[in-house]
């Protein structure tokens, strides 16, 4: 998509320069017409080099507003819509596993914790992390907060009632299932904008450089 993009720009691009030489000819010099095409291609290519500086890129097309989250951090209630009014951090991961998880959790969360440790600390105060647990039976707020934050100190551990969670759940399409008492999710971490908005669904096999990099370029 970006290609298609960038070749869209391009032939608008050419469509400005053509328009410009009909008008103008009869008063530019070579030179000023070499000018202006530098120039305009200069442009397009920082243009396009902005655009791409996201390494993971969006994945919802138009994305999609976010639902508000109530759940409880510790013995503190949490409600995201509060958390990006009062805190405005650049960028909210939500992540959603469980406790008990024996290997897609610790690993997401090891990598997670991995990119959080390559932020400064002014970056990093401008980014929220949440672990939200899909086991409200065997995860107290408490517990899945001590698990996040054995991570990572800046992770949020969330947790809630059998219907909280539900919510939660259904309002952010994860997957999960439990059969004979596994329990089984889905493992992709969801990018919330300042604005409320999911813009990107992360794979679970980050790199957690890449998603450092693109931590670092939210918290600008």
């Amino acid at each position: 998509m970006a290609i298609v993009g960038m070749l869209l720009d391009w032939k608008q691009a050419i469509q400005v320069q053509r328009i410009f030489l009909e008008r103008f000819m009869p008063f530019i010099t070579l030179d000023s017409m070499r000018t202006f095409i530098l120039l305009t291609s200069v442009t397009l290519l920082l243009f396009n080099c902005s655009k791409s500086d996201y390494i993971y890129p969006d994945t919802f097309h138009p994305p999609w507003p976010a639902s508000d989250i109530h759940l409880t951090h510790g013995d503190v209630p949490y409600s995201l819509m509060d958390d990006l009014k009062t805190n405005k951090p650049r960028v909210t991961l939500l992540f959603f596993g469980f406790t008990h998880c024996p290997d897609i959790c610790p690993a997401t969360m090891q990598r997670s914790a991995q990119a959080l440790t390559q932020l400064s600390a002014v970056e990093i105060e401008k980014i929220r992390f949440l672990f939200i647990s899909v086991d409200p039976a065997r995860d107290t707020p408490k517990l899945a907060n001590a698990y996040a934050e054995g991570f990572h100190p800046k992770m949020f551990g969330l947790s809630g009632t059998e219907a909280e969670t539900a919510a939660v759940i259904k309002a952010y399409a994860v997957h999960t299932g439990n059969h004979n008492g596994e329990i089984s999710h889905s493992g992709a971490i969801y990018w919330i904008t300042p604005d409320a908005k999911v813009t990107k669904r992360i794979s679970q096999d980050f790199n957690a450089q890449d998603l450092a990099h693109d931590l670092k370029l939210a918290a600008r």
